[in-house]
């Protein structure tokens, strides 16, 4: 007979992820980053500087942004990336990057842990990807997130949302899952 071990949300450690994300670059923690039941909602009081943009966002208060219509609200929005999905979730997070601005994100992240997915972050070399090679210059690009590592030596990525815990995708060395409440141990 077989022993099985529960994790913290009582299923067992044999029993396979729902989702592995292959990537541990910006892309991957964010989406990992979501997957940790992170919601984001645009700010009450907030104004985006692109105003087809801010009258969208106006239509819906109160209502998660992952519960609108992406494709209507990333309409008319233009930038390096040729998907509509990520040029919406930048000028989001970081709404005046492109032109050399710092005006602060227009969302705020409500932790809602009964939306949280299990899933592992699987990524071959240091979290982030990108950053490792663009520099300072990659932080703006990539909206704030900014690689630092913990005494431990496991990649620890400093969330470029405000009021949340650290996150600690696949570290070269070895995986590990990432650390939510709703991922497994391997």
């Amino acid at each position: 007979m077989s022993s099985s071990r529960k994790d913290h949300l009582g299923a067992s450690s044999s029993e396979p992820l729902p989702v592995i994300i292959v990537g541990n670059g910006p892309s991957g923690i964010c989406l990992s980053y979501l997957l940790s039941g992170y919601t984001p909602y645009v700010k009450p009081d907030a104004v985006h500087p692109h105003p087809l943009l801010q009258r969208k966002l106006t239509e819906a208060p109160g209502v998660s942004i992952l519960d609108q219509d992406l494709d209507y609200l990333s309409e008319g929005l233009e930038g390096r990336s040729q998907s509509p999905v990520a040029l919406l979730f930048d000028a989001l997070l970081r709404p005046d990057t492109d032109f050399g601005g710092n005006m602060k994100s227009v969302l705020t992240w409500k932790h809602q842990e009964e939306h949280a997915i299990p899933h592992v972050v699987l990524g071959r070399n240091l979290p982030g990807g990108a950053w490792h090679v663009s520099g300072q210059r990659g932080h703006a690009l990539w909206g704030g997130l900014s690689p630092s590592f913990s005494p431990l030596g496991a990649g620890t990525l400093a969330s470029p949302f405000p009021h949340s815990p650290p996150h600690n995708p696949a570290s070269p060395s070895s995986l590990h899952p990432a650390p939510t409440k709703a991922s497994h141990a391997l």
